[in-house]
């Protein structure tokens, strides 16, 4: 991937001492022009002519494939990871030679391990979220964003958009391991992209100061809000920048979050179910359309969260939900176990 550290080794028999030279070409021109070698990074230095001594029959040295986000990386990236259509994939080879050399090594081209061809992508993560609930991320380290795609129940792919990962630290991990990882990749639900084609759709608005998610629970979230279809989603937050929770004690690193109950008016208005009133704003439990609300309850159960807290009203509550203390105007889910496969 871009921005990788790579080691490029010679066996070189008989060739004690000698300067070795390695090249990098495409074998299709995607990053450069025909011919011509792609630059990498060896000791800090832009080099085209990546230069070892050969030591105990060896010549090894490590690049880098470009720095992220500096000079070349910002313009291959572009290439490879387009604003409209799939990820790109360029295919390397290796010339070696060996100026000077009683038995001189003169373009002898190399591929990776076992005869596959090395690729070069863009470096970001893959999230598939299918219909049935199983969520596949393809991962690859260090990567800095992710594109995220929903497969309906035909086995179509829709494309819901590239989102680039605000990488902390997290301070809650040495309290509780549940709440993640040591390091988290979040994501501004700020910048989620509604989607519409077809029956496959939904729309979302925000009322909240806690916009952060990380990059596995915006996986569900996509995966609950497609499979209802709904135009009147209101994200009521997960966490702040830093993973924090705020105001809700168990907001941390962006796994618990908040939304708005469903209105059958489709407003997405406020919901009060400790009151009865059917119009207004806000409306009590007459006025919310719990058809659809127990639907996305199901759906987010589906892809992930386990429990929920919400209002008993009218001596019922919503599905997968438990009564709490001032959840009368928002349903809040919790205990994240989702249905996740992750691969190389």
């Amino acid at each position: 991937m871009i921005g990788q550290k790579i080691q490029l080794v010679a066996e070189c028999a008989n060739l004690e001492g000698k300067e070795v030279v390695f090249k990098i070409y495409e074998k299709e021109p995607l990053l450069v022009t025909k011919d011509k070698e792609l630059s990498v990074l060896q000791n800090g230095t832009e080099v085209t002519e990546i230069k070892a001594t050969v030591t105990d029959g060896y010549a090894v040295t490590e690049v880098e494939l470009q720095k992220v986000n500096q000079g070349k990386y910002k313009d291959w990236d572009k290439i490879l990871d387009p604003d409209t259509g799939d990820l790109k994939t360029t295919y390397l080879f290796i010339k070696v030679s060996c100026e000077g050399a009683e038995l001189p090594i003169v373009d002898k081209r190399f591929l990776n391990r076992n005869g596959r061809e090395f690729k070069l992508r863009t470096a970001t993560h893959l999230y598939e979220i299918c219909s049935n609930g199983q969520i596949t991320k393809y991962h690859r380290n260090e990567a800095g964003k992710g594109r995220y795609y929903y497969i309906d129940n035909s086995d179509t792919k829709h494309f819901l958009g590239r989102y680039i990962y605000k990488k902390i630290k997290s301070k809650y991990y040495y309290k509780s391991k549940k709440y993640g990882d040591k390091y988290v990749n979040l994501v501004d639900f700020r910048n989620v992209k509604n989607y519409h084609n077809g029956n496959i759709k939904f729309k979302v608005t925000l009322n909240t100061e806690r916009p952060y998610l990380n990059e596995i629970t915006l996986a569900s979230v996509f995966g609950a809000m497609l499979e209802c279809g709904y135009d009147d989603f209101t994200y009521n937050g997960f966490s702040l920048k830093d993973g924090a929770p705020g105001i809700s004690k168990s907001h941390k690193n962006d796994y618990n979050g908040d939304f708005r109950y469903l209105r059958k008016d489709k407003s997405g208005k406020n919901v009060y179910l400790n009151k009865s009133s059917e119009k207004g704003d806000p409306c009590g439990w007459k006025g919310m359309d719990e058809v659809r609300q127990n639907k996305f309850n199901d759906a987010l159960y589906k892809f992930g969260w386990k429990d929920m807290l919400s209002w008993k009203y009218n001596n019922k509550l919503l599905k997968h939900c438990k009564h709490y203390k001032n959840h009368h105007h928002h349903l809040h889910v919790q205990d994240y176990k989702p249905n996740l496969t992750i691969k190389k």
